[in-house]
């Protein structure tokens, strides 16, 4: 099968970290992909079989780049365009009209967002969702349902040996806005409570954007209340996991979550938004439904993320214990090869996929 897969930045995040790995596992399984995205560090991890064309969907210029979405699509005879965030979504449905090509679109966000425009609902032919929780509070829920199908993040099991410290935390995620308003508030009131209770304490901050700057300079404020070398601003990793061997919990959702249990290391649920807890067995097919977000939960306040941290280094053997259990749980739920099969289904229009599969 012939693949174009567009996204419109490839640099680091959850939807350019799945757009990358689905490329490879398509050319893995033989299929020819043809990949078209913004430059950025991504490039670098993909398999010789893709061939890439950088190209960064923009607002002013999508138009005359819709011309070489075009000509692509018919030079490679491409069976499905596969599109990922808002205006790659949007071109492809004009594309995939003119071409007469199959077009599946991906929500990572919300479908207000990711499918704000009427014309990228009624030109996909499927849409996938990561997170069953989006596509079940959309608005757009009745006029998508039906063509609608839930398929996780997979992820790939590395060999790594887990040998964590006591009190170390390994937090992952853009450096953008959001994140640097929670992790101003962490820097500010919880991690130096959690230094002063916990001899050792560490806080490593995984990740790269735009506000980097500004919280390097935030953390060497922390480190002169501390003391000590509290918080390390390791910036971005290519393949964080081993990044992980040390760490006694990983702070993050959706992805970062995901990939840090199929490595048994027990993770708290939050971002900016929404502080949930440390995930555990009972809580993992809730969990799981919503992309590894408690969407249910309530933004984070410096009391509750002590008491969490406080939590989890006061029973360490527990959690590490359902760190193991929940291991096994996305082995089996999670497998990429698995997810990939299905992900072919949909491209092939197999009709028993346009339901709400039971992941």
């Amino acid at each position: 099968m012939n693949i174009l897969i567009l996204i419109k930045r490839f640099d680091f995040g959850g939807a350019e970290n799945h757009a990358r790995e689905l490329a490879n596992r398509l050319v893995e399984k033989g299929h020819r992909v043809i990949l078209v995205a913004g430059k950025g560090r991504q490039q670098k991890q993909l398999r010789a079989g893709v061939r890439y064309f950088p190209m960064q969907p923009r607002d002013l210029l999508w138009p005359f780049q819709l011309i070489f979405l075009i000509a692509l699509a018919l030079y490679y005879r491409i069976h499905v365009i596969h599109a990922h965030q808002r205006l790659p979504i949007l071109m492809a449905g004009f594309a995939g009209k003119i071409t007469r090509t199959r077009v599946v679109s991906t929500v990572h966000g919300r479908t207000r967002y990711d499918l704000r425009s009427g014309l990228a609902r009624r030109c996909s032919d499927s849409i996938i969702f990561v997170s069953r929780r989006v596509l079940e509070v959309s608005a757009a829920y009745e006029e998508i349902s039906h063509k609608a199908v839930v398929i996780p993040n997979g992820i790939q099991i590395q060999a790594f040996s887990h040998r964590p410290h006591d009190f170390v935390v390994a937090h992952t995620c853009r450096l953008d806005r959001n994140h640097a308003d929670l992790l101003g508030m962490l820097m500010e009131q919880v991690i130096p409570l959690c230094a002063g209770r916990f001899a050792s304490f560490s806080y490593c901050i995984y990740g790269d954007g735009p506000y980097r700057n500004e919280l390097e300079k935030r953390a060497e404020e922390t480190n002169a209340k501390t003391g000590n070398t509290t918080v390390e601003m390791k910036g971005y990793m290519e393949n964080v996991v081993p990044c992980y061997e040390n760490a006694s919990l990983v702070v993050g959702v959706g992805r970062v979550a995901l990939e840090a249990m199929a490595h048994g290391i027990p993770v708290l649920c939050m971002n900016n938004k929404h502080l949930g807890g440390i995930i555990t067995s009972s809580s993992y097919n809730k969990l799981r439904n919503w992309n590894f977000v408690d969407v249910n939960a309530p933004p984070p306040t410096p009391q509750e993320v002590f008491r969490r941290l406080n939590a989890c280094f006061q029973n360490r053997a527990y959690w590490q214990k359902e760190a193991l259990n929940l291991k096994r749980c996305i082995e089996k739920d999670h497998d990429h090869s698995s997810l990939t099969e299905r992900t072919l289904q949909v491209y092939a229009g197999n009709p028993s996929c346009n339901i709400l599969m039971n992941i």
